[in-house]
């Protein structure tokens, strides 16, 4: 007790600071909240931030010596104790405190989701029940000691259970350490938790974790600190369940209603001249007292306190400056190669950690597999989350998975991309996204192309939609992306199965054609859809027509170009795309200043082969030629060629490929 006595002091200086500055925050009270009466109505979250500012506080306390600790939260309603660390760790002014408090969900203000501040955070705020996953992957490839904070509610989510369940795939290595901490308050959002303390121990439990349990004692949240942090620093699957009343120490009424438990989720709308406001006020005071400075700044040993926990960047162990990337090379002379093998041979070059649902080997990743750098999970939100860790941890890693089950990851895509923009982090890899597309022999329950809008929906070009032409497109682009998307986000679609290698060149659409102009045009997207637009150019040649085809191959730099700088004139159009034509048709057609006929995966085609299906949706090379010259005598397919799985001989014409004119001038919004 003696040895902890100085610990537990500093951790309750540490967490009375934190729960007064939140509650400033959370409350619209100014800073020094005795100075005057509240400056805005509250906003924000309230009841979470107290029991997680106990679990940092100890944590923080028993860290006397050597790098600080890392902090991953997995709920974004602490925004409030974000801001209380910071500020106590003094790397917010007191001004620029009083900014975020009278700004909070303010119109013009500051949001009350953390974004931007501070800097270099790995988590998916607004997401619940990935965080875990995050540390687990941030983890194992950091020099640190990371500490997951979750919630008992968040532990309730199949990515947290699954990343429970399945966190000795990603180990920790090189002394670095996981410390999963759970704040269980015994409430969601709008209710009761439905996992206690005590179910939550037996889960752990069977997940192979070492468990401490704390009670609502300072005593008893040092101890079990100071045991989980020795278990974690030695390797072992630790969790600190940390039992607090969700709200507490806030009054536990607030003008004669109840403020504990679910309820304290959220401040109540209080009359800023009211007694409730004023009770948080005297709160705030109370628990202030004696722990800042007369300005209100932190006192020296808060801020020695707080440094031992931190929100931003630890060491790299490689940052992406020192990557050997690959100079991307043509195929080796085939005509005809899969796209897929060029993924594997720029992975095992680099290293690269590639964390799969299922069927990488049938994605042939071969070589990655032998190597041992794929993990495989069927658990689409615990590998990107996996994915997003490793990169934070500045190593190169990618997520594999089917075009048509990377959907399931839309909603934590939409957050890294909120998150990306908000911060520079030019000092880390890109998150990758490897999609095998839907091609020439996957079955149609592998038929959603949904993720495109994802991409579609922001057009940033830190967050880049990705579709190569070929083998030698696709060693190009991959090597492209993973170099010059430094801190961003790129998925790369391309087939497993073996396409023409089509010609590649510069630029986000490329011209590919048989002589200086042309008939007709094809845009196409996707690249069975350009293997057929090819085709297409094959059959017109032994009619004496011309056609050139604009191969879409960055889709999302659509939504950035100068409108109507991709104007095809007066010449016959269509487009063939790899996903819905109404997600692709408005930046296209603003793109190319015209409304032309879009042919895509719309509606249930009943194909079951997928040469039927581009029959039926008239993207085989036939249909498209048709479209354009409907002069020429029609011709039907074969029933061979309809019931096959796999592309029609295509006898390559001369093909040479150019940026489009238009990016070439720069024509970028």
């Amino acid at each position: 007790m003696i040895r902890t006595s100085a610990p537990v002091t500093a951790a309750i200086d540490y967490w009375r600071a934190c729960c007064a500055v939140a509650a400033a925050h959370a409350f619209g009270l100014p800073w020094p909240p005795e100075e005057c009466g509240p400056i805005r109505a509250p906003a924000g979250h309230w009841g979470a931030n107290p029991g997680i500012a106990l679990i940092v506080a100890h944590i923080a306390a028993q860290c006397e010596d050597g790098a600080p600790v890392r902090l991953v939260l997995g709920t974004g309603h602490a925004g409030s104790f974000v801001l209380a660390h910071e500020f106590v760790a003094g790397n917010v002014s007191v001004s620029r405190l009083n900014e975020h408090i009278h700004g909070l969900g303010q119109p013009g203000g500051v949001s009350t989701e953390v974004l931007d501040w501070p800097r270099d955070l790995p988590h998916l705020f607004g997401e619940l029940g990935t965080a875990t996953a995050v540390a687990q992957g941030l983890a194992a490839a950091a020099s640190a000691l990371i500490v997951c904070i979750i919630g008992d509610g968040e532990c309730e989510t199949p990515a947290t259970l699954a990343a429970l369940a399945h966190g000795e795939l990603v180990p920790p290595c090189r002394g670095a350490g996981l410390l999963l901490a759970i704040n269980a308050n015994a409430a969601r959002m709008g209710g009761a938790a439905r996992f206690g303390p005590a179910r939550l121990e037996r889960i752990l439990l069977a997940c192979g974790y070492e468990v401490v349990t704390s009670c609502q004692d300072h005593i008893s949240a040092s101890a079990a600190a100071m045991r989980a942090l020795c278990s974690a620093r030695l390797g072992r699957r630790v969790a600190w369940i940390s039992v607090t009343e969700k709200g507490w120490p806030a009054p536990a009424t607030l003008e004669g209603k109840a403020f504990r438990g679910a309820v304290a989720h959220k401040p109540p709308a209080l009359r800023t001249d009211g007694p409730g406001i004023a009770a948080m006020a005297s709160f705030a005071a109370e628990f202030s007292a004696g722990k800042f400075l007369a300005n209100g700044a932190p006192a020296p040993p808060l801020a020695l306190t707080a440094s031992r926990a931190t929100f931003g960047t630890t060491s790299y162990a490689d940052p992406p400056s020192r990557l050997a990337i690959p100079t991307a090379t043509a195929a080796p002379g085939a005509r005809w190669a899969s796209p897929m093998e060029a993924i594997d041979q720029v992975a095992v070059a680099t290293g690269m950690r590639i964390f799969s649902p299922d069927e990488a080997r049938s994605n042939l990743l071969v070589r990655s597999l032998a190597a041992g750098l794929v993990t495989e999970v069927l658990a689409e939100e615990v590998c990107l989350g996996w994915t997003i860790g490793h990169v934070a941890g500045g190593r190169p890693a990618a997520f594999a998975s089917y075009e048509a089950f990377a959907p399931l990851v839309s909603s934590q895509l939409a957050q890294y991309a909120k998150l990306i923009r908000a911060q520079p982090m030019a000092d880390r890899p890109p998150l990758a996204l490897v999609l095998t597309s839907l091609g020439w022999a996957n079955s149609p329950t592998h038929r959603n192309a949904d993720i495109t809008s994802t991409f579609l929906a922001r057009g940033s070009s830190r967050f880049r939609l990705i579709c190569p032409i070929g083998r030698a497109s696709t060693h190009r682009r991959f090597d492209d992306a993973l170099r010059n998307t430094p801190g961003g986000a790129f998925a790369l679609l391309c087939s497993k199965q073996c396409l023409p290698d089509v010609p590649d060149a510069e630029g986000a659409v490329v011209r590919l054609s048989c002589a200086q102009s042309s008939e007709a045009i094809i845009y196409a997207c996707g690249d069975y859809c350009v293997a057929e637009a090819v085709g297409a150019i094959a059959l017109a040649s032994a009619h004496g027509k011309t056609i050139e085809v604009w191969a879409i191959i960055e889709p999302t730099a659509l939504t950035r170009l100068v409108p109507g700088c991709l104007t095809p004139g007066a010449r016959p159009t269509i487009a063939s795309v790899h996903c819905s034509a109404s997600i692709i048709a408005g930046p296209l057609w603003k793109a190319a200043g015209v409304m032309m006929p879009i042919r895509g995966s719309d509606g249930d085609l009943s194909g079951v082969t997928p040469w039927e299906r581009l029959i039926e949706a008239g993207q085989d090379r036939w249909s498209l030629l048709a479209a354009l010259f409907p002069e020429l005598p029609a011709r039907r397919p074969t029933y061979a060629e309809a019931v096959g799985s796999v592309i029609p001989a295509i006898d390559l014409p001369p093909l040479s490929a150019s940026p489009h004119p238009a990016l070439a001038r720069g024509e970028i919004a």
